[in-house]
């Protein structure tokens, strides 16, 4: 039961009797939860015409502690989205934002993507399919 912290000891018996370990401590947590939040920041600064600045909402982490993210894309050419994750951020570990611009885009093309949250139990399930245009946002006149 995730929340739960157990504790044990070890007895070890030979022939010349039993020795017990010191007491050990462990907290139960599962696999962080899907992330349910996920969106592209058009406006932010830090997204050009070829890259798209994403952020997402921590999904709970079921008393597991915290590692990163791992952001999965397309190429953009219709295709699915790829198994393996994107390097770009380097988000697999800590300390991990929840935000990350994918650059080394094409303009003016479709993207999907998916993020999971880490724990230190494993990676929890990816978010569902989100779909963003790499593009600037036109300059105010």
């Amino acid at each position: 039961v995730a929340s739960t912290i157990y504790a044990w000891k070890l007895n070890a018996c030979n022939a010349r009797g039993c020795t017990f370990s010191d007491v050990v401590y462990m907290k139960a947590a599962g696999i962080p939860d899907q992330i349910t939040v996920f969106a592209a920041e058009y406006e932010a600064t830090t997204a050009g015409a070829n890259s798209i600045a994403l952020s997402w909402t921590a999904p709970d982490m079921q008393d597991g502690i915290p590692i990163g993210y791992k952001i999965y894309r397309n190429s953009g050419d219709g295709g699915a989205v790829s198994i393996y994750a994107d390097p770009t951020c380097g988000l697999d570990s800590r300390p991990a934002p929840q935000r990350c611009t994918i650059s080394g885009l094409s303009r003016g093309k479709y993207y999907l993507f998916r993020v999971s949250a880490i724990n230190e139990i494993g990676e929890g399930p990816k978010s569902d399919v989100e779909e963003f245009v790499s593009a600037a946002v036109p300059a105010v006149v």
